[in-house]
């Protein structure tokens, strides 16, 4: 790990600890293909200001997830 390309490293270990199935599909969606572009520049495009952008990048679609609603159920207790 470099100064340079640490805050990238960070960001994409953070969107890899995240689970898909707590988040809407579409979000989730946007998150991949960034980590997708990030994880690519940072094996083979380490310029600082690629690796700058996709940390950025990164950071702003993970903040920006939706998590999905949760589903409540109501259980019928009468025959208990």
């Amino acid at each position: 790990m470099t100064d340079v390309t640490t805050e990238l490293e960070k960001a994409i270990e953070k969107a890899n600890a995240l689970n898909a199935d707590d988040y809407t599909e579409e979000s989730w969606a946007i998150l991949e293909e960034i980590l997708v572009d990030a994880e690519y520049v940072l094996e083979n495009i380490p310029v600082q200001e690629m690796i700058t952008f996709y940390a950025g990048q990164l950071n702003i679609a993970i903040a920006q997830l939706q998590k999905k609603d949760i589903e409540i159920v109501e259980v019928d207790n009468s025959a208990l």
